[in-house]
Formats: C-alpha cells, sequence, structure tokens
C-alpha cells in the first residue's frame, strides 16, 4: 500500500476490509462503508473501474447507484447487466449515513431498512475505533491507514478537501517523514503544468480517470499553449517521442524527469516504445534500449579478454571507457541501470595500478610500495566486482579482471616471499604501549585498501585519522595474528597448531581466555554498546569482515562498505563518549580471487596443521616449499604455499599465506577534528553541600556543561534535571531525588557539540 499513490491505498484498504478468515467464516456479502459527512463524495469517480462500487442514492444504473431495494437486487444479481464475476467483494458506499444509523433499525427510514439486514452479511470499513472514516483520520491513523504526519486542525481539514483530487495521485513514500499542514496540502492546487505532464505520461488512464473535466480541459489547453502538443488526441508516445528529442520547452520537461524520475516509473517504457528509428538519434541517452544495447556491448568486450594478455587486455579497457563512461552521466546511469559503465571506471583504475610492477627488496620496501599505490589495485578490484549484480555482468568483470590482477597478485606474493626469505620477519604493532585514554578497536581481517576507505569514512564524520602500514604476525591467520596484536601478546607462547597458550599455562587461547588474559592486565574489554572508562586503556572489537569472505567469497565486495560504515559509527561514538583516541588494528589481509587459487601439493603426513596458504611443518619433516617461524615460536616452522597458490583445493577468498594482500595491515590513530578536546579540561574538585554538587574545573572552554550520571554515556540515566552550565570554571547542580544519597555516580563534562570529555567518580550527598 505505501508505494504506490493514496488513491492506490484507498482500494487496497476497500479490498482487505473483506478479508476474512476461510477456516471458520463464510465470505462477506458486502463491504459497507458508510459515511455520514459525506467527505468521500468526491473520491467515487476516481474508484469507478477499480473497485466493484455501488452507491446508495437516487436510481441512476449507468454509475451504479440506486435505492436500497435496487442495491439488494444487484446484490442478488438479478440486475440486467450487472455482475461481480471476478471474485472481488461489492462495496456499498452509503452517503450520509453513519455506522451508529444501521444500529436502531426500528428508527431507520423506512425506504433504508430493506437494506439494514446487510450489515450482518457484510462488514464495515472502518476506522480501528468503529467509527466512521474521515479522509484525514485514514490520512493519519498508522494501523489501517497511512501514518502521514496530518495536523488535525480546521485549516488543514479544509485544505485536505479542497486538495483532493489532486492528493489522490500522490504517491505515499513522498509524504511520509514530514509535518503536512494546510499549506502544504493547498500547495498541490497550485498549477504545476511540468509535473502534470509528466504524471500523465506515465500513466495516462490513471491520471485522466483523477481530473473532474474542469481540470482535464485546462491540462489539455496548457499542454497546447506550453508544448504544442495535444495529449489526446496525440497519444503518449507522440509526447514521449517529443519528450526524448529535448527540442525547445521539451529539454525543460527533460530536466525535470531527470530529477525524479522515480516519481515517474511508467516513463521509461513510453520511452522505449517511442525511440525514432534511426541509427543515431539526437540524444541517444533519451532512449532506455542504446544503454542496454551499449552494457550488452561492453559484456561482450569484457568477457572476450579472458584470454587475452595484460597489455591487450589494459587497451581495450581504455578504449571501453573512452566509449562507455560517459554513459554513467546520463539518467539510466544515474538510475543504477548502467552497472558495466560504473565497473568500468574501477577496471581502468586496476589497469593502471597493475601496470607497475612490484619492485624487489627489502620487506620494507615491498610494505612501502603497497602502502603508497599497490593497495589501490585490491580497491578497484573490490569495486568493480561491487558494481554488478547480474550474473553474466559478474562473469565478464571477473574474466577482464582476472587478466589483470592475477598476474599481479603473484608477482607481489613472490616478491615478498623473496624478501622475507633474506631477513626477519619485522615485529608488528605492539598495542600493549598505547597511551592512556585509549581504547583499541580490533576488526578482523580489515585489509589496507579496507583501512584507507575507513580513514575516508571517518574523514567525512569529522575526524582526524592517521593511518599506518604495519606487517601481520606469520602466518597471518586469525588464531596467530589476533594474539599478536592484543595487549597480552608478551604473555603468550608456544601451543597446539597455530594456537599460542599463555606462558606457564597449557590451555588453548580461545576468544573467552583472550579477553580475560586483557582485563587481568588491566584493560577494560568493552562489548559493542559499552563506553567503560575513557581515562584508562580499553579494547573492543567489532566487524565480520573475514567471516563473510569465508562464507560468501567473492560477495565479500558487496558487504564491506556496510561493514566500515558500522565500525566509523564505533569509532565516532567513542570519541565522542571521552576516548581522546581509538586505535583500529586487525590480524591480517587476504587475497580474494574470483578465479580461484590454483592448487599446489603438500603431503598431508608432513604438516601437523594444513591451511589453505600455510602449514605448521610436522618435527623435521622436509618440504617443498618456503618455510618461516611461527610467531609464537621460532622453533616451529610455517611452510608457505608459493605465489597465491593454496595447498586446499576450491580457495577463492583465503590468508595465511606470503603476500602485501595478506601480511601489510593497516592501523589507524584516530582523534576527533582538532586534536582531543579533553586534553585541556581538568576536574580539579568535587565537592557536596547537602544535595547540592559544586565543581570545579581547569581551562573549562566556553559552552563546557556539567551532568551527573550513573552511566557516563548515556544521557538518560542523568540525576539532573538539566546540565548545568560553567561559568568561571564552576557549575553547581542539585539532586532534587533525596532518594538518590549515597548513590555511586559519575561527574561528567559535557563539551558544546555534547560529546563527553571529562569524567569522574562521586557518591551523591558526598562520602559517608
Amino acid at each position: 500500500m505505501d508505494d504506490g499513490t493514496i488513491l492506490d491505498a484507498i482500494v487496497a484498504a476497500l479490498q482487505t476490509a473483506a478479508e476474512y478468515d476461510k477456516n471458520d467464516q463464510v465470505a462477506p456479502a458486502v463491504v459497507l462503508w458508510t459515511d455520514k459527512a459525506r467527505e468521500w463524495e468526491p473520491v467515487l469517480s476516481s474508484l469507478r473501474g477499480r473497485l466493484p462500487l455501488l452507491t446508495l442514492g437516487s436510481y441512476a444504473p449507468d454509475s451504479l447507484q440506486g435505492p436500497a431495494i435496487w442495491l439488494r437486487c444487484a446484490l442478488a444479481g438479478v440486475v440486467d447487466g450487472l455482475h461481480f464475476a471476478d471474485g472481488r467483494t461489492p462495496v456499498i458506499y452509503l452517503p450520509g449515513i453513519g455506522r451508529e444509523d444501521l444500529k436502531s433499525v426500528a428508527d431507520l427510514d423506512p425506504s433504508f431498512q430493506p437494506f439494514a439486514e446487510l450489515q450482518y452479511r457484510g462488514v464495515f470499513w472502518k476506522h480501528p475505533n468503529g467509527r466512521d472514516w474521515t479522509i484525514v483520520g485514514f490520512l493519519r491513523n498508522k494501523e489501517k491507514g497511512l501514518g502521514l504526519a496530518v495536523n488535525e486542525n480546521a485549516a488543514t481539514l479544509a485544505a485536505v478537501r479542497r486538495a483532493l483530487a489532486v492528493l489522490l495521485l500522490e504517491r505515499v513514500p513522498d509524504l511520509l517523514d514530514r509535518e503536512l499542514d494546510a499549506t502544504d496540502f493547498d500547495a498541490l492546487l497550485q498549477p504545476d503544468s511540468t509535473r502534470s505532464l509528466l504524471q500523465w505520461l506515465d500513466d495516462p488512464a490513471a491520471f485522466r480517470q483523477a481530473q473532474s473535466q474542469v481540470q482535464w480541459a485546462a491540462f489539455l489547453s496548457t499542454c497546447q499553449k506550453e508544448w504544442g502538443v495535444d495529449p489526446e488526441t496525440a497519444g503518449e508516445l507522440s509526447v514521449a517521442e517529443q519528450l526524448g528529442g529535448r527540442k525547445g520547452a521539451w529539454a525543460k520537461v527533460w530536466e525535470r524527469f531527470a530529477e525524479a524520475p522515480e516519481k515517474y516509473p511508467g516513463v521509461p517504457e513510453r520511452l522505449r516504445a517511442a525511440k525514432p528509428q534511426v541509427l543515431m538519434p539526437e540524444h541517444p541517452d533519451s532512449w532506455p534500449q542504446v544503454n542496454e544495447d551499449a552494457e550488452a556491448d561492453v559484456s561482450d568486450a569484457l568477457g572476450g579478454l579472458g584470454h587475452a594478455q595484460p597489455d591487450e587486455a589494459r587497451a581495450k579497457l581504455v578504449e571501453l571507457e573512452r566509449v562507455h563512461g560517459v554513459r554513467r552521466g546520463w539518467l539510466w546511469g544515474c538510475m543504477g541501470k548502467a552497472p558495466l559503465a560504473y565497473a568500468l571506471e574501477h577496471l581502468v583504475a586496476l589497469a593502471e595500478v597493475t601496470e607497475e610492477s612490484w619492485k624487489a627488496g627489502a620487506v620494507a620496501d615491498i610494505v612501502g610500495q603497497h602502502a603508497a599505490s599497490g593497495w589501490r589495485a585490491d580497491d578497484a578490484m573490490l569495486k568493480a566486482l561491487a558494481a554488478v549484480d547480474r550474473a553474466e555482468d559478474i562473469e565478464a568483470v571477473k574474466a577482464a579482471a582476472d587478466v589483470l590482477y592475477r598476474v599481479w597478485l603473484e608477482q607481489g606474493a613472490k616478491a615478498l616471499q623473496a624478501a622475507a626469505g633474506a631477513e626477519d620477519w619485522p615485529a608488528g604493532f605492539d598495542s600493549a604501549a598505547v597511551p592512556l585514554g585509549t581504547c583499541v578497536l580490533f576488526s578482523d581481517g580489515l585489509r589496507y585498501d579496507l583501512g584507507e576507505r575507513l580513514s575516508g569514512l571517518l574523514g567525512g564524520l569529522g575526524c582526524e585519522c592517521e593511518i599506518a602500514a604495519d606487517l601481520s604476525a606469520l602466518p597471518p591467520i586469525t588464531s596467530t595474528a589476533k594474539p599478536a596484536v592484543s595487549p597480552v601478546a608478551r604473555e603468550l607462547g608456544s601451543g597446539p597448531d597455530f594456537d599460542p597458550v599463555p606462558i606457564g599455562g597449557s590451555s588453548k587461547l580461545t576468544a573467552e581466555l583472550l579477553r580475560k588474559l586483557i582485563r587481568e592486565a588491566g584493560w577494560q574489554v568493552l562489548e559493542p554498546a559499552e563506553g567503560g572508562d575513557p581515562s584508562g586503556r580499553a579494547w573492543t572489537e567489532l566487524g565480520d569482515i573475514d567471516e563473510f569472505g569465508h562464507s560468501h567469497g567473492w560477495k565479500l565486495a558487496r558487504a564491506v562498505d556496510g561493514e566500515l560504515r558500522e565500525i566509523a559509527q564505533r569509532v565516532e561514538w567513542l570519541l565522542k563518549y571521552g576516548w581522546q583516541r581509538v586505535v583500529v588494528v586487525t590480524d591480517h589481509g587476504w587475497l580474494l580471487v574470483p578465479g580461484g587459487l590454483t592448487k599446489v601439493e603438500l603431503p598431508e603426513h608432513l604438516a601437523e596443521k594444513r591451511k589453505g596458504r600455510c602449514a605448521r611443518v610436522k618435527g623435521t619433516s622436509s618440504v617443498d616449499y618456503q618455510t618461516l617461524p611461527w610467531r609464537f615460536d621460532p622453533a616451529v616452522r610455517v611452510a608457505f604455499a608459493p605465489g597465491i597458490s593454496t595447498f586446499v583445493a576450491g580457495q577463492e577468498y583465503d590468508h595465511g599465506g606470503l603476500s602485501p594482500q595478506e601480511c601489510v595491515v593497516p592501523r589507524l590513530t584516530v582523534t576527533r577534528e582538532g586534536g582531543p578536546a579533553s586534553a585541556a579540561v581538568e576536574i580539579e574538585s568535587v565537592t557536596w553541600a547537602g544535595m547540592r554538587c559544586r565543581v570545579q574545573a581547569k581551562d573549562a572552554p566556553a559552552g563546557l556543561r556539567l551532568d551527573l550520571r550513573t552511566k557516563a554515556g548515556d544521557a538518560g540515566s542523568t540525576l539532573l534535571a538539566s546540565p548545568q552550565t560553567f561559568e568561571g570554571g564552576t557549575a553547581s547542580a542539585l539532586v532534587e531525588d533525596d532518594e538518590q544519597t549515597g548513590r555511586a555516580a559519575l561527574v561528567v563534562l559535557i563539551e558544546e557539540a555534547g560529546a563527553v570529555i571529562k569524567q569522574a567518580p562521586t557518591v551523591v550527598g558526598g562520602d559517608a
């Protein structure tokens, strides 16, 4: 109901009134529509033809109107030419009669009495409160109506009645989420000829049906005056051809349509049918099939690159972008109808980045190259995949991307593997060394390119973000690399498989045990909705990127933006809560190769634990692959699959090997724009005189306010009637509820923007 017009909603509501439980009820004979105030009479003409609608009144069978006895005959099926064979329940509109009037049959006008018993065999279309529907009531009611925010004053009611004929054609979504009053409804009556023309072209029959004779005549006259066309005689295809031609005054009509094409969903099909039969129309972007044919051409061209050489593929992509990139600015592109035109933009970026070869050198050199530019290829690959939905388009993008991306990935992996074999693996980030006032947010599988995207999101939220490139622990899998970046990494040692154990202990490190160790180290461990104490240090976790990749493969490309938005919002919230900084860390990156990783053989008897990209070598067994020490026990050798191959068949998404994508990870240090506001402010003293608290603050900025809360980040936990403003570095506040005496609370300082920047514990009324 809410996706169409108000007229659609009225039709649907009247039809819904006839629904019944077939298991224990018989079908109602009729839907009775009572209208004591006759508010709905102007709507009837628009409903004719859409409902089996009868009206009580003087005898006018051509309008399906008649007295009560005639209506009884119509329902009984004995009126010639009048049948309800489509199975829909008839609706009888009763102007001037309210539902209450029918309750007392004895007092009913004798001419209506033959009609009264239908209330027992039929159902009423009525407001949930049992009364007759009014127009404003239907617009406002959330349960059975439209749930619109319509004012109930007399001026608004009068305006609704005046504008009813036009209001019926308004789409319900366009009226949601705003207050509607007389001004809004009166505005519907103002002449908007372009809108009317587009509404007619969208659905000529419905538009004509909704117009009075006066309105229709005015519409035709306006069209002839402004555009030199008579819609009634020319027809919609001729008008659509004029619209697509965009000559003279029609250019403005096209602009209006292009501003909000979703309001006129039928117009694209009119344009499709009206396309001129010429090889090259003047405005090719007017006609949807031109765009569709171009999309098909791109799909064929991309699919054909599957066996091309990289340089050949790059040249072809540049040419395709030259021809088709313009379609991203077409109306159809803005409507999401040109996904391959958008994918091309990212494929060309992939071609540009992968044209630069990986340079041999030390591990640090490769890390630097990846952080400077290499990540852009990974980013472009994901964005190209995310741009398309149809199976054939997905396969075309995969084919084109694989030609460039696979070779480049292989080169980068081999470069890092050669460097790693020539030097010790550098140490990663030590989160235990972060200063007080820091919350470390861990997100599993936050690859470096996603870290760059996250940095952009945080900047848009008003945060300052510094991004650094770290190295994952080896092997780059969660069971090893997550503990290695935790605050208790120094307290862990060798364990089974790739799982460390606490030094001096024997229990395998589970997620819960890791959290326990972090707490014991003096850190707070925050759940997703908790804020903690910003004066200390905290560890929190968020994100399912790695889990989604393992479960859904390449479809991760579509999900990452949602995951990143959630992380950015959490970081923003923590900073507003009062943390001086949030450091976002991760355990590892990953490879995503839509064509799948190539399998190589590693006999199971040579490995204690074998994963796709790495394996723990058994004892002194000899393997044919590169080995490096395990992060938590240098005596344990880890074998790595060469290049971007895998020990396990069928892998499209995986990690654990030696490649820039898996091993180079982002570390984001995030503060509020302009630096942490809490740095300069200090709570000097908190004193109580009875139930009044007096707080002295050093370097209090303008607009600083005092609140007393049981939970620092929850404004709803306040113990005050309202926060109090500091004046001259001092603020005082009264706790009015005597029952709060002796309760533990927090003195909270709130900056002008609303963020908590300092807090201190206290006891209401002072310490006993």
